[in-house]
């Protein structure tokens, strides 16, 4: 059921576009009407040069159909040209004496699909003109065929009079049908380019609307993050301050330290994070990402000071020659570095060793956090493994994590240094 209907789809496509369109109908058209018409020629015995004409002419016309929408109002006028010629050209007679006014040519119907879609492509007062040009061409038309006898007709059993008004009708009757029909399909056009634009006008309404509508939850996200996380950051980073300082050589002032120094980092990353949700800034106060340092790889070391400083031991290790890294992968890389340990805390168990290792190959930076713990054995994807993966694609990397047949955990991220986003 798919590829017929793929298929139908492609076809649809072709036909929408005017060229390949009008291509199919000059073919369509030179099928149908081409023999009957190239069959009286060959069957002509005029003196020269009435045939090539004739077939000139007709050629012609059905080219002006290649044309009939990308240029409109010139294929009119050629396809008009050509019929006054054919207009003018005297009779077709075969070998018995049979004779056929060149108008009367099949092909000469082509005419009829000009004038519908002059009538219908252009602006009112052009197809009034092209009307006006098909009229002269009916009165034209009219004083070639007057006389039947003249080019080898008959009248019948009518009298000549009765001939030529119910020629001059009908004739003019085709060209007014024609015209109108034309119009009509120009409005109901114009009327369908309408319904499209109002259409995209409400799609870019409602897309607007989901811009709003996000903005609005960010900010409803901000000001509960800020009322909650961050004045929870912010109690238990002065409490541990508290503790610290009530005995300062004691045994828990250590952790006390460790506690506040973890819980400002995270309030100052919050409030950066709560920059970043918050559009436009209020006036006179600034973010927290205009005025403080996003961590490097530099402070890796730090890093691994704290964490060892609370219970959990790390060793950073460099091989290669360091290279320079984009700020946005520095940041990346830091923040997998300190994911990874924060996992290990959580899961590893107690008396666990962690190593961090940065190997800086040709075109990448290769970041490994292993330990020896006994971490989960099933790799379930939440949100601290998410979220590494979103941060080192974001900056054009990798990042794979396992626990090994031998025990422990991995993780590995490849920050490219010139990577890009691989969104």
């Amino acid at each position: 059921m798919t590829a017929p209907a793929s298929r139908g789809a492609t076809l649809d496509a072709l036909l929408a576009r005017p060229m390949v369109a009008d291509a199919a109908l000059a073919v369509l058209l030179a099928v149908v009407l081409g023999p009957m018409s190239a069959s009286l020629l060959r069957s002509a015995v005029n003196p020269q040069p009435v045939v090539p004409v004739a077939a000139g002419c007709l050629l012609v016309l059905h080219g002006c159909i290649l044309w009939r929408r990308r240029s409109p109002v010139i294929a009119y006028l050629v396809a008009a040209a050509a019929l006054l010629v054919l207009v003018l050209l005297p009779p077709l007679q075969d070998p018995t004496g049979f004779a056929y006014a060149t108008v009367l040519l099949p092909s000469s119907m082509v005419f009829a699909l000009m004038l519908y879609t002059v009538a219908g492509q252009v602006g009112r007062t052009v197809a009034l003109g092209a009307l006006g040009v098909a009229l002269v061409g009916v009165v034209a038309v009219l004083v070639r065929l007057w006389d039947p006898a003249s080019w080898g007709g008959s009248t019948g059993s009518y009298e000549p009079w009765v001939w030529r008004f119910g020629l001059g009708v009908a004739l003019a009757a085709v060209v007014a049908t024609l015209w109108a029909l034309g119009r009509l399909s120009g409005v109901r056009r114009l009327f369908l380019e309408g319904l499209r634009e109002k259409a995209e006008r409400a799609e870019q309404d409602r897309r607007r609307e989901r811009a709003e509508a996000a903005r609005a939850e960010r900010d409803r996200i901000r000001r509960e993050m800020h009322d909650v996380v961050s004045h929870s950051l912010a109690v238990i980073v002065s409490h541990a301050e508290g503790g610290r300082l009530q005995d300062p050589d004691g045994p828990g002032a250590r952790a006390f330290a460790t506690i506040g120094q973890v819980g400002r980092e995270s309030l100052r990353d919050m409030r950066a994070l709560l920059g970043v949700l918050q559009d436009e800034p209020a006036a006179g106060r600034e973010t927290a990402t205009g005025t403080d340092p996003q961590p490097r790889l530099a402070d890796v070391p730090d890093l691994a000071e704290r964490v060892t400083a609370a219970g959990l031991a790390v060793t950073v290790e460099h091989h290669g020659t360091p290279r320079e890294l984009r700020p946005a992968a520095e940041l990346a890389a830091f923040r997998v570095v300190q994911e990874a340990l924060t996992n290990v805390f959580k899961h590893a168990g107690q008396g666990v060793q962690a190593q961090v290792m940065l190997t800086w190959q040709e075109d990448e930076l290769v970041l490994t956090v292993t330990d020896d713990g006994a971490g989960a054995r099933v790799l379930h994807a939440g949100v601290g493994l998410t979220g590494m993966r979103e941060r080192t694609r974001l900056v054009g990397g990798t990042l794979d994590a396992e626990a090994p047949d031998g025990g422990g955990f991995r993780v590995r991220a490849t920050l490219p240094y010139d990577g890009r986003s691989s969104r």
